[in-house]
């Protein structure tokens, strides 16, 4: 078997791209150990993430904490979320994607066992703002190092249902304090947190023995050697689907292929030059938007929910919110982001919808929904989840835009200043809800749909899809 490199012109000044390359070797074995891995450390992040929220009233109960240290614990955490990410990209681009991040991965999940032991607000808080930092710093590099493996025909909907696992993980951390805590007042939060940690644990022994730094990244940076050794192991574990070895045709190809790209300067100014200035404004302020609005409704949603009982409890009115049902009502939401990735994988393909259509009607739908909630407050959880469901869409679609738009070398860079620019809206976030839930406890979601209807209005300003295009190019995909 050999593939062909044909462009019209002689082979041996034929250039063969990486993602040539990846629709050659196919998606199979060595893939799924990738994704498995990164599906594993999501589902943990996203345990992680439930399981601080949902413990939260209970601290407050416990140990006496006030409204403003619980929200400025929250903001500290984000603060380390954005900071995580915003060093993450450069130092991946410089340094490479495996060893920065498993051993970011190693040490938040080595915080996150130590934190259990913390009582005292002020350590435990410092300890939790650390496991952000890291998980804000390996986060963006299991998408960047997913998008770099993938065949560009499968791309989004793998990425689709590896973001589903998130939302896999907050259903486990939501079940985990079903089964563990009494209600959202009382219950063993360590124990919630040992559980929630354990999936990250059985994701780094599993990434350890079955993942590889990025060829495509190796290629690049000029080790050739390196890269082709992984290459052939990709094409080997995949059961070599088109070639048995990467011949010098091949090797010619992808070098001309790198050669080209490394003419080009990528410094960090480049984000804001010529053809990727209007990009980079658009993709910062979604990932600031969407983020600042989906950890507004998972952050503060266990709590409304509570108030909310006890609103009703004072009137008299009938509803038991604050029971162990509550954690139910929880699952719910998360159940709505998993749905969330079921429909983007079933659409992200497709080319009349792909990226850019996808996410502007889901943000009006989401804007729509955010209003209800404080329109109708007796149906928050239903409403609630729906807003979650729409603006799950655009997050997990954000993360295959963003790293589709930006070439190889900005790519980690790209995708973790706009993480990182998402994060820390989250550190506005605690502080803006607080102010208006003094006035009005739900009036907090009509700023969420207003934020929504913005970034619908200004996407259209987007140039293009980036649905079955090459990585590395601005360009569209052929029509076949």
């Amino acid at each position: 078997m050999e593939a062909k490199i044909d462009k019209g012109e002689d082979t041996e000044q034929a250039l063969y791209s990486f993602d040539e390359l990846l629709e050659d070797v196919g998606l199979g074995w060595y893939q799924a150990r990738f994704y498995g891995c990164m599906c594993l450390l999501s589902f943990s992040e996203g345990s992680f993430l439930s399981v601080i929220t949902m413990v939260n009233p209970i601290l407050q109960r416990q140990y006496g904490i006030s409204d403003f240290q619980l929200n400025t614990m929250i903001a500290l955490i984000f603060l380390g979320f954005n900071l995580g990410s915003v060093c993450s990209g450069r130092v991946s681009d410089l340094y490479g994607r495996k060893t920065p991040f498993f051993l970011a991965a190693n040490l938040a999940n080595l915080v996150g066992y130590v934190g259990m032991a913390f009582t005292e607000f002020w350590p435990m808080t410092l300890c939790r703002v650390l496991q952000a930092t890291l998980v804000g710093f390996f986060g963006p590099l299991a998408y960047t190092l997913l998008a770099e493996i993938t065949p560009r025909t499968l791309r989004g909907r793998c990425m689709a249902i590896c973001s589903a696992t998130l939302s896999l993980g907050q259903l486990y951390g939501y079940l985990v304090g079903y089964v563990v805590l009494r209600n959202l007042e009382a219950g063993d939060w360590r124990l919630c947190l040992l559980l929630s940690n354990i999936p990250g644990t059985l994701a780094l022994v599993m990434g350890y023995f079955y993942t590889d730094e990025s060829a495509r990244f190796l290629l690049l940076r000029g080790k050739g050697p390196e890269a082709y050794e992984i290459i052939e192991a990709m094409n080997r574990i995949n059961g070599y689907p088109k070639f048995i070895s990467v011949d010098s045709v091949h090797r010619s190809g992808l070098e001309r292929w790198a050669a080209s790209l490394q003419l080009a300067e990528f410094g960090l100014c480049r984000l804001f030059q010529a053809d990727f200035a209007l990009i980079t404004a658009l993709i910062w302020l979604n990932w600031g938007v969407v983020s600042f609005i989906y950890y507004g409704i998972v952050v503060n949603l266990p709590t409304a929910i509570v108030r909310l009982a006890q609103q009703r409890a004072t009137l008299g009115e009938a509803g038991a919110l604050a029971s162990n049902h509550s954690t139910l009502f929880l699952m719910l939401t998360s159940v709505s982001e998993i749905l969330a990735g079921v429909l983007v994988s079933a659409v992200v393909e497709v080319r009349c919808l792909g990226r850019k259509n996808t996410i502007n009607w889901s943000l009006l739908l989401g804007a729509c929904a955010c209003v209800l909630v404080f329109l109708v407050p007796s149906q928050l959880v239903l409403l609630a989840s729906l807003a979650k469901f729409f603006i799950t869409v655009v997050l997990v679609l954000l993360y295959q835009y963003t790293a589709e738009l930006y070439p190889t070398m900005l790519r980690s860079t790209g995708l973790g200043l706009a993480n990182g620019l998402g994060r820390m809206s989250g550190v506005l976030m605690p502080v803006c809800y607080g102010l208006l839930a003094e006035q009005a406890l739900l009036s907090p979601y009509l700023l969420f749909g207003g934020m929504a209807l913005l970034c619908f209005g200004l996407n259209w300003l987007f140039p293009h899809d980036t649905t079955g295009a090459d990585l590395d190019t601005l360009e569209a995909p052929k029509q076949e």
